[in-house]
């Protein structure tokens, strides 16, 4: 099948956005032909669309907002093939608009959009979409990448994420990894966690450095309180940016400025750089990014003044995500909350459950440091995702 596989590679901490590329262009049905949307040249593209038998846009063309990929609109909708779409991001974060994601989706009508939620949350999203059949499409494990090095683990947990805002209404991500870093139950472990952005790894980085760790802590990705529109997240931006406004304190880099936009086309090396930087004397020039804005508000006011009295969405509305597949394939033991897992893991048969008020702290310690236990469970759990949930 002649195959267009649309991406944006403006990032290479991401994994799962080299690994869906990865797995396209590697297989033999898919005779792939891959275009960067940051470096393509649509005219080429206008005069062989009709050529194609499929074209996909991968996560990465439409997760942080649909601006990279509009200018393909009319492209799009020019061609004879079928279009397979990828959502990326399916909570709701300010400055990357759901509603006008959903609105693409129909403006190019999509014919499957293969969401990473369960399907009938997946239905209720894209309801809108008339045209477009959805198909729930988690990640899975690229075997080739994050596999077992047999290497010695020195660190006991290992964790690399950005903190959860405020705004998704969903501090689960916080909780667990604030908890093992101060609480007296989990000091004896060894750790090497981090929240600073600087500090993620390329994906063969990644991989290296589960390799290092016994476990990892994760919970389900996304929120219960998703919408298709913008319109809480919106309010809670605006509340936050009143605050800011009202002292007087901080310069807001806007997400549409020339230095967010210069920042997007760096190589990865410069935007570590940048990074760092920016971390590091932020606040000392008084500058806070537009989309940092919420970190800097605690998660009890947010949610009570905005998520205390505001419904769940109507189906359940969080995933699975690649992370917990880059640890399966690594044989580094998972240590999550519990979870549907869009229904592909079970609790203490593929992850030790830690119960959501720490509760049973001291089983999960005794069940992870029983290294008989910790291998079983790993090495089950990486037979069933071999055989069942491979890219």
């Amino acid at each position: 099948m002649r195959t267009l596989v649309l991406y944006a590679n403006y990032t290479q901490t991401l994994s799962y956005y080299d690994d869906w590329l990865d797995a396209f262009s590697f297989d033999a049905f898919f005779k792939c032909e891959t275009v960067d949307i940051l470096k393509g040249n649509v005219k080429t593209l206008w005069k062989k669309i009709k050529e194609f038998d499929l074209i996909v846009l991968l996560h990465s063309t439409n997760a942080d907002g649909i601006g990279y990929v509009k200018k393909y609109t009319d492209l799009l909708n020019s061609r004879t093939g079928k279009l397979l779409v990828f959502p990326g991001n399916e909570v709701n974060i300010f400055g990357i608009s759901m509603s006008e994601r959903i609105s693409f989706f129909k403006e190019i009508h999509a014919d499957i959009i293969a969401t990473q939620l369960l399907q009938e949350a997946g239905k209720w999203l894209y309801s809108d979409c008339k045209d477009s059949k959805i198909v729930s499409m988690p990640h899975a494990l690229n075997p080739d990448i994050f596999k077992p090095l047999n290497r010695q683990r020195l660190i006991d947990i290992g964790v690399r994420v950005n903190r959860y805002t405020a705004s998704l209404g969903d501090n689960d991500r916080n909780r667990i990894i604030d908890f093992f870093l101060r609480d007296e139950s989990t000091k004896d472990f060894v750790m090497d966690i981090s929240w600073n952005p600087a500090k993620r790894f390329k994906r063969d980085e990644w991989a290296f450095f589960l390799n290092k760790c016994k476990g990892t802590l994760a919970t389900e990705a996304g929120s219960f309180y998703l919408q298709k529109d913008d319109q809480l997240v919106n309010e809670i931006q605006a509340y936050i940016e009143k605050a800011h406004k009202a002292r007087k304190d901080f310069y807001i880099v806007r997400k549409k400025s020339v230095f967010s936009h210069i920042f997007s086309i760096l190589p990865h090396s410069g935007k570590k750089i940048v990074q760092s930087l920016f971390y590091r004397y932020a606040k000392r020039f008084k500058l806070q990014h537009e989309g940092l804005l919420s970190e800097d508000v605690s998660f009890e006011e947010i949610h009570d003044k905005f998520f205390r009295c505001q419904l769940h969405a109507p189906v359940y509305t969080k995933a699975i995500s690649s992370r917990h597949f880059d640890a399966i394939g690594t044989k580094t033991c998972l240590i999550m909350f519990g979870g549907r897992y869009n229904d592909i893991l079970k609790p203490d048969e593929h992850y030790i459950k830690l119960e959501d008020d720490f509760s049973n702290i001291d089983d999960v310690k005794e069940k992870f440091s029983d290294e008989s236990f910790r291998e079983d469970m790993v090495n089950r759990t990486y037979e069933y995702v071999m055989q069942n949930h491979t890219y």
